[in-house]
């Protein structure tokens, strides 16, 4: 019976790191913005303009993606740390 106990405090801590991975993961987010500028040449200026926005629209997928799993990591922390707290409450009052 003790390593059980000693099992769902292992989880709940494992629950507290993951939840926090997911906080501490919110500080890096990717932040790359290309500018689009205007020179010279017309076609040159197309291809520089197009790849500029290819670039910053893949940034702002990539934010959301990132955004996404933060999201996750975190809600995942939260209902490990549910689970456990719960087992060891259930576990208490045996």
């Amino acid at each position: 019976m003790k390593n059980v106990y000693y099992l769902n405090i292992f989880g709940l801590f494992l629950g507290i790191v993951v939840l926090l991975f997911g906080l501490i993961g919110s500080f890096n987010v990717p932040t790359v913005i290309v500018n689009a500028t205007t020179y010279g040449g017309d076609a040159y200026t197309g291809i520089q303009n197009a790849s500029a926005s290819t670039a910053n629209n893949i940034t702002y997928i990539s934010r959301d993606a990132y955004a996404f799993v933060r999201f996750v990591v975190i809600i995942s922390g939260f209902l490990i740390i549910n689970h456990y707290c719960k087992c060891i409450a259930l576990d208490k009052n045996k």
